[in-house]
Parts: C-alpha cells; sequence; structure tokens
C-alpha cells in the first residue's frame, strides 16, 4: 500500500490558461503571488525547466523571467518538505519529469499536478501527492495509470482573485537566456562537487592556520605584554570555532573539536574567564559555550537569481547549478568575475581558463522571516550569545551569588559537556 497522501484538489490554473497547455508539456507554477503580481517559486525548481528540458521534456514556468522571484530557505533540515508544483502531465511527461525527482527520494515531496483525461480539449484533474520522496514517485506513477484511490477533493490551490490581472499563458520556449559575447564562452566540465569540497577545506584550514599562529603568538606575547597576549588567544579561540563549523559532519570534525577544548583550557588557565552582566542581563558569549550549540540561523527570503557565469536569469540560462565550467577569467557578460566574483577583478586573466561552479547570485532580496535551525547552510550563521537567567545562577552558585558580581566560568576546565540540539531544547 502506497504511503503517500494524494488528495484531490480544484484547478491551478484558470480555464482559459489550461486549456492552452500541451498534454506533452510540464507547466512548473508558483507556490503563490505576491502584491506585486510576480510569482515565488520553490528555491529547489531554480534549475528544473532546464533540467527537463535536456531531458527531453518540454517545460516551461508560468512567469516570465521578470516575474519570476524564488523563495530562499537558508537552513538544512534532515525532514524539510521539497514543495514542487507541476503543470498537466501526460504518462510520457512524468517519466521525464519522475528521473529529476528521483534525486529528492530520500526527503519529503509534495508534488501538485494536473492529470490529462484525454481526448483534444487539454482538460485535466488535479492533485496534490505529499510524503516521503519514493512514495510520492510511486503514487504518481499509480495514479496517472489509474491505479490508485485518493482522498476526497481538500483545499483549493486556485488563484485568489489577486492573481486575475496575470498576462494569458504563452507557453513554453526552449530559450535559453540573452545573447553572450561572441569570444566568451563557458565550458561544462562535469561536476562541481570537487569545487565546493575545495571551498570547504580551504576555509577550515586557513582558520585552523589562523588559530595556531594566533595562539604561538599569544604564547610569546605572554612575558611582555600580557593584554596583547590574550587578545591574540581570543581571537584565537574565535578562529579554531569557525574551523569547527566548517568541519561540522565532516571526518575533521573530531580533530578540529579535540583542538577547539584544548585551546579553550589554555585560555581558561592562563587568563581565567568572568562573565559580567550587561545591563543587569548574563549573558553566554564564549566562543566555544556556543559552539556546543547545534543551531544556526536561516533566513527566509524572495529574490531574482542571476547566473554568476553570464548575468541571465539562472532559471533560463544554459548553465547548471552543480555543474563546473572552463571560463576565462577577468569580467565576464554578467558584469563580475567568475572566478571571484568582483566587479573590479585584477587577479584573474581573461588569457587563462579557470575551472568554477555556476553560482546563482541573489539580487533585489527581501527578507521575510529569521529562524533558528539544527544546521545553517552558511556554517558561520550563528549566535553570538546565549542569556544566562540569573535565576539559574542563583541556583548554581548558591547563596554566595550577588546579582551584578562577577561569574568565574570554569566549563572548559571539565572537558567536553556534551552538544545541545534544537530537538532537545535542553540548556546547559
Amino acid at each position: 500500500m502506497v504511503g503517500a497522501v494524494v488528495t484531490g484538489v480544484r484547478c491551478a490554473l484558470p480555464a482559459a490558461e489550461e486549456s492552452e497547455v500541451a498534454q506533452d508539456s510540464v507547466l512548473v507554477l508558483p507556490l503563490r503571488v505576491d502584491a506585486n503580481g510576480s510569482g515565488i517559486y520553490p528555491e529547489e525548481t531554480m534549475s528544473l525547466v532546464k533540467r527537463l528540458r535536456a531531458a527531453g521534456v518540454s517545460a516551461s514556468y508560468l512567469d516570465d523571467p521578470e516575474r519570476r522571484l524564488f523563495e530562499g530557505r537558508k537552513g538544512v533540515i534532515a525532514d524539510a518538505v521539497v514543495t514542487v508544483i507541476l503543470g498537466v502531465l501526460s504518462i510520457a511527461t512524468w517519466d521525464g519529469a519522475k528521473l529529476l525527482l528521483c534525486g529528492r527520494s530520500k526527503g519529503k515531496l509534495k508534488v501538485t499536478f494536473g492529470q490529462v483525461e484525454g481526448g483534444d480539449s487539454g482538460a485535466a484533474r488535479w492533485w496534490q501527492v505529499e510524503g516521503d520522496g519514493s512514495e510520492v514517485i510511486e503514487a504518481i506513477d499509480k495514479l496517472l495509470a489509474g491505479d490508485i484511490t485518493q482522498k476526497p477533493a481538500g483545499g483549493s490551490i486556485a488563484p485568489d482573485d489577486s492573481e486575475a490581472g496575470r498576462p494569458a499563458l504563452s507557453g513554453g520556449t526552449e530559450g535559453t537566456g540573452g545573447a553572450q559575447d561572441e569570444e566568451w564562452s563557458a565550458v561544462p566540465d562535469g561536476s562541481d562537487r570537487d569545487i565546493r569540497a575545495a571551498r570547504v577545506k580551504e576555509r577550515r584550514e586557513g582558520y585552523l592556520a589562523e588559530a595556531l599562529s594566533l595562539r604561538d603568538q599569544a604564547s610569546e606575547l605572554l612575558a611582555s605584554d600580557r593584554e596583547a597576549a590574550e587578545q591574540d588567544a581570543r581571537a584565537a579561540l574565535d578562529r579554531v570555532v569557525r574551523a569547527f563549523w566548517w568541519a561540522e559532519e565532516q571526518p575533521e570534525e573530531e580533530p578540529v573539536h579535540e583542538l577547539m577544548h584544548d585551546l579553550g583550557r589554555w585560555v581558561r588557565e592562563t587568563f581565567g574567564c568572568t562573565i559580567m552582566p550587561r545591563n543587569g542581563i548574563y549573558e553566554q558569549r564564549c566562543p566555544v559555550a556556543i559552539a556546543h550549540k547545534r543551531m544556526g540561523m536561516s533566513i527566509g527570503f524572495t529574490a531574482q537569481r542571476l547566473c554568476s557565469l553570464c548575468g541571465e536569469d539562472i532559471s533560463e540560462c544554459p548553465h547548471m547549478p552543480g555543474t563546473a565550467y572552463l571560463v576565462p577569467g577577468g569580467i565576464g557578460p554578467g558584469g563580475i568575475c567568475p572566478v571571484c566574483l568582483s566587479e573590479t577583478c585584477e587577479e584573474h586573466d581573461a588569457a587563462h581558463t579557470y575551472r568554477v561552479s555556476a553560482i546563482a547570485r541573489v539580487v533585489s532580496a527581501d527578507l521575510h522571516e529569521v529562524s533558528l535551525v539544527d544546521r545553517p547552510v552558511q556554517p558561520e550563521a550563528r549566535l553570538v550569545s546565549i542569556p544566562l537567567p540569573t535565576g539559574k545562577l542563583q541556583d548554581a552558585l548558591g547563596p554566595g551569588f550577588v546579582p551584578g558580581m562577577p561569574v568565574s566560568c570554569d566549563k572548559c576546565l571539565s572537558g567536553c559537556w556534551g552538544f545541545t540540539t534544537l530537538s532537545l531544547h535542553g540548556e546547559d
């Protein structure tokens, strides 16, 4: 029995537009429409149409590039639901789309689509299927084959009255973005996983090198300038913690974790660690303590995304995120250097070829929310302080504690005290 939930919903398109959708095409629909009439699409669909076209499927977005925004979520959440809204599907077009969704089969999916009922009218019935990725794919297979029972029709995904002024659907095109300089080219060169891994390694090892250098410098300054030595020592703590964030969930995590504790103990034993209240409120600002909070910040926003290689809308241009390209250095057709992303690059030579990733550059972004997540995509998007309730300090320190007095922090003297995650909702 299929575990996905299958629900009948009302038509996702106005009737006039639905009749224009070819039965052998896929139309990617927005999640919603903003106040300016722009379609808001999930970030996960940013290159979906390009990949469908590459797989031989006729595909397009409902909105033109200038009225197409992508909604970003910058947290990595294991059970996040990847929402995809597809247009009218036939069995043939589903076979092409399924190849792309299979890559998401280990997570959650919510897919809304129209099922062609046959005939020349292009009429379709609309469904929403939600559940584990593999179950969703299996359910849609059976639904298109007429071999599944769905729940009664549920809520509507039809456009509201604010969408009445949207332009009529013009149909899919095979365009690949604006023209580029004939002398400039980007040649595909396989997956960019090694490029992304190298960037993580560079950041991690760079911070580690800084931490060790600052520690050595602090040791040398101890005899002559203790204040400067302490500044360098605490800066070393900051750098080793940043290295730890870049090592998270990698083989290097535990060695960096151990170095972080070793350095924390040395700083505590050499200089002492004191927490002073600010405006009557105690806060833990030690980077080592904060590193043991497995959480960070996530932002929710909508924005246009431009390709770092050609400067065109990345949902339409020929360059695929996740692919490496061989490109000349210097300022490219997008007005930036595709290697360093600088508008005034003097480092990369146009006569040399570099291997780079195709990156989505965020422009015209509107921030909607900031939330806590288990692990942020941006490794350094972390807390800067943790409140220490006065009542808990009183309980821990006993009757000798007087609010406003300095409090000695001895955490790093006792080894690792464990990690706190969002799911535990615990406090140290």
